[in-house]
């Protein structure tokens, strides 16, 4: 599953022209080399797989958590995603 930990409906607020986003790879900054500015589709930039999925190990150590689906806060948020896209 996709996931963004910024909302796609924001970053698409920061589009250019061509509907793409200017983007670093701050990893390879960090390390002083030389970047070049890559534009890129909001839906390739700010995402990690299973990011806004209910682990099992968040139960463990929230157990007010223990009866919600995993998918709990994808589901939870998806009205407002749908109405602002």
């Amino acid at each position: 599953m996709k996931q963004h930990f910024l909302p796609e409906v924001y970053l698409k607020e920061f589009r250019n022209r061509e509907g793409k986003l200017h983007c670093l790879d701050y990893y390879i900054v960090q390390f002083g080399r030389k970047v070049f500015d890559e534009p890129k589709y909001p839906a390739e930039v700010c995402r990690a797989k299973d990011f806004n999925t209910i682990q099992p190990v968040f139960k463990t150590k929230f157990p007010h958590m223990t009866g919600l689906p995993s998918l709990h806060i994808e589901t939870s948020f998806h009205p407002y995603e749908s109405e602002f896209k």
